[in-house]
């Protein structure tokens, strides 16, 4: 009796046994099961990603193709009947002109606005690096105590010129005049609002002054007022990053502004010729890809309708130059010490004192 009381015993946990052992495979086949469904739909969205962004991408192609049309309402487009373009749209005057700035060449372009509409007063001018990994949030970025030390300061400063362009005074020595020269640097504590000279084609404005923007987090400002001198509707910018990081770019972005209808001057004027704006956002069945890129109008002959960056050339420059002084001293003991000084390069006929590097000498 005892012995068949054994056996159903044992039989009934070799039940239990292989009932886990069956539970336990079959939670091993539906992981394995889960994860071939999510690679599967892993590489599927992947799949679809790509043709979502091959149609965008495709969309802008076509639109630059086409001479960039406006487009006032969202335009709809069928690539298949899983691959649509859900919204595309064409923006020729944009309300902001964005441009990356390379350290190497610089950056010139003319912004210019409707003449029969309101008149600029001032422009915004912000900038951040493309390497966010150098920014400190809110650290010290008072670039003018040592301009070239690229680490933890955030942006590089701007060498800005600003050229306004009026037709009959295209002259060689009016625009020479009317240029005004700029070093913006950044600074986490203040910032200024300078007001620029009145031009005149018969008398120069000061070649170069200094002022400070506002940084933070990496993002710098400053607004330039009094820039709108005798009804001028178009500007030449040239900008350059002398105290840039190699290789890395800066991206800059001008905003135009008007006095008119109040706002205390801060209604932005949007921006002609120069940039069209082309948002678009494309489907692949359940996925979505949105790309928005600014490129730059063209004219008929197939000419960028901007100014090259080749036509200006900066005549002040500043360099810090490091001379290593070695003398020998008894009994055979080397001493070397480092002599900084600061390279000035000025424009032919102008003293010293306008140039960029003094400006930056009473801290080098």
């Amino acid at each position: 009796m005892s012995s068949l009381s054994e056996n159903k015993e044992t039989g009934f946990a070799s039940i239990v046994v292989a009932l886990i052992l069956v539970l336990v495979f079959s939670l091993i086949t539906l992981g394995f099961a889960t994860i071939s469904r999510r690679e599967q739909q892993n590489a599927l969205n992947q799949y679809l990603a790509s043709q979502a962004d091959y149609a965008a991408e495709s969309y802008i192609n076509q639109k630059i193709k086409s001479g960039l049309n406006t487009t006032a309402d969202c335009e709809t487009l069928d690539y298949s009947a899983s691959v649509k373009i859900t919204c595309g749209t064409v923006t020729i005057s944009p309300p902001s002109y964005e441009v990356p700035v390379p350290i190497t060449t610089g950056k010139a372009f003319v912004l210019e606005v409707d003449p029969a509409g309101p008149a600029v007063d001032k422009v915004k001018i912000s900038w951040s690096s493309s390497d966010t990994s150098k920014i400190t949030p809110n650290s010290d970025m008072n670039a003018k105590n040592n301009p070239s030390n690229t680490d933890n300061q955030g942006p590089p400063i701007l060498q800005l010129s600003l050229t306004p362009l009026k037709d009959g005074e295209l002259t060689r020595d009016c625009l020479i005049n009317k240029t005004t020269n700029m070093l913006i640097y950044p600074n986490n504590s203040t910032g200024d609002a300078p007001n620029l000279a009145t031009v005149n084609c018969l008398v120069a404005i000061p070649k170069t002054s200094q002022y400070s923007a506002i940084c933070v987090n990496g993002n710098c400002s400053i607004s330039l007022g009094n820039v709108n001198s005798g009804g001028v509707n178009k500007f030449l910018f040239h900008i350059l990053t002398p105290y840039g990081a190699p290789g890395i770019t800066t991206n800059v972005s001008v905003v135009a502004n008007s006095a008119s209808g109040g706002g205390g001057g801060n209604n932005v004027i949007n921006i002609r010729n120069s940039q069209a704006e082309i948002d678009v956002t494309a489907r692949a069945q359940d996925v979505v890809k949105r790309i928005k890129v600014r490129v730059p109008i063209r004219a008929a002959s197939g000419t960028v309708a901007q100014a090259p960056d080749y036509i200006i050339s900066a005549d002040s420059a500043c360099k810090r130059l490091s001379i290593n002084t070695t003398k020998t001293t008894p009994p055979g003991t080397t001493v070397i010490s480092t002599v900084i000084s600061t390279l000035f390069i000025n424009p032919p006929g102008l003293p010293a004192t306008n140039n960029s590097c003094n400006l930056l000498n009473d801290s080098i």
